[in-house]
């Protein structure tokens, strides 16, 4: 799961997006491990929208997760 981007850009595992905060639904992973090929850095998801959730829980993040974890994509405070 994931997409590889460009080596200078990386990549998302996640990019949820939600019309509103009344929308219930996110993007759960649970009891996962999350790794990768060895060929750069991915962050752990990237705020699609205004109302983005994405919850990881009592999970393994491999050494692929890039150290700021979240990007704001294209909006500061959306991290």
């Amino acid at each position: 799961m994931g997409r590889e981007g460009p080596p200078e850009r990386g990549g998302c595992i996640t990019a949820n997006r939600r019309s509103s905060d009344e929308d219930s639904s996110a993007f759960v992973f649970k009891n996962c491990t999350i790794t990768g090929n060895g060929k750069g850095l991915a962050s752990l998801g990237r705020a699609y929208g205004d109302h983005s959730r994405v919850i990881i829980a009592n999970s393994f993040l491999g050494d692929v997760v890039a150290p700021q974890g979240w990007v704001a994509w294209t909006a500061v405070g959306h991290e």
